[in-house]
């Protein structure tokens, strides 16, 4: 080969090539990881890109810039937004926000429940909720609600059930069970 005399950087970035001029001519060549150093993209602000090729060496300068999110609001609700006092925890399935970046734009984000706070299964009414992500917060509303008595049966009679006249009622070996709304019983 003749003697290396310079680099140049093409214009795109994409697809990025040097043009490596020879005394003889030029020969363009695809950039490859191991030619480039000095770039960092999670340090935000003007950088110098070198690439080398066979110690020669040419540069550029790029701006890493943050991406920060810019606000967050609620892409869809939680498939269940009503529980019953004390018996259930917060089922966030379907929950997700939209976080807008300033440079990439629109990301649907699963809400998740270290990102939730303000639920209390022990207080019944309405709650507000509050999700909080970036620094960012956005805020929707579920409902607790006391469980309901619905019916009660006898499911195991007493010892006793034949008395005579004048007898008190004995309960010994009976069971009651209490049936409420939200598919639970108690005995």
């Amino acid at each position: 080969e003749y003697p290396l005399q310079g680099l140049d950087v093409m214009p795109e970035l994409d697809g990025a090539q040097i043009t490596i001029q020879y005394s003889n001519g030029t020969k363009t060549i695809p950039v490859t990881r191991s030619m480039v150093s000095g770039f960092d993209n999670s340090v935000a602000g003007t950088q110098t890109v070198v690439i080398t090729y066979k110690g020669a060496t040419t540069s550029f300068q790029v701006e890493v810039v943050s991406n920060d999110a810019d606000n967050i609001s609620m892409e869809s609700l939680p498939t269940k937004l009503k529980y019953y006092k004390g018996t259930e925890t917060l089922d966030l399935t379907g929950a997700a926000i939209k976080v807008h970046y300033s440079i990439t734009g629109d990301e649907i984000i699963p809400v998740t429940a270290d990102m939730v706070t303000g639920f209390d299964n022990t207080k019944v009414g309405s709650q507000e909720l509050t999700v909080t992500y970036g620094g960012f917060t956005v805020n929707f509303t579920v409902t607790v609600r006391a469980k309901t008595l619905t019916s009660i049966k006898v499911t195991t009679l007493p010892n006793k059930i034949i008395y005579v006249e004048g007898q008190n009622f004995d309960p010994t070996g009976m069971i009651v069970t209490a049936y409420y709304d939200n598919d639970t019983s108690e005995v």
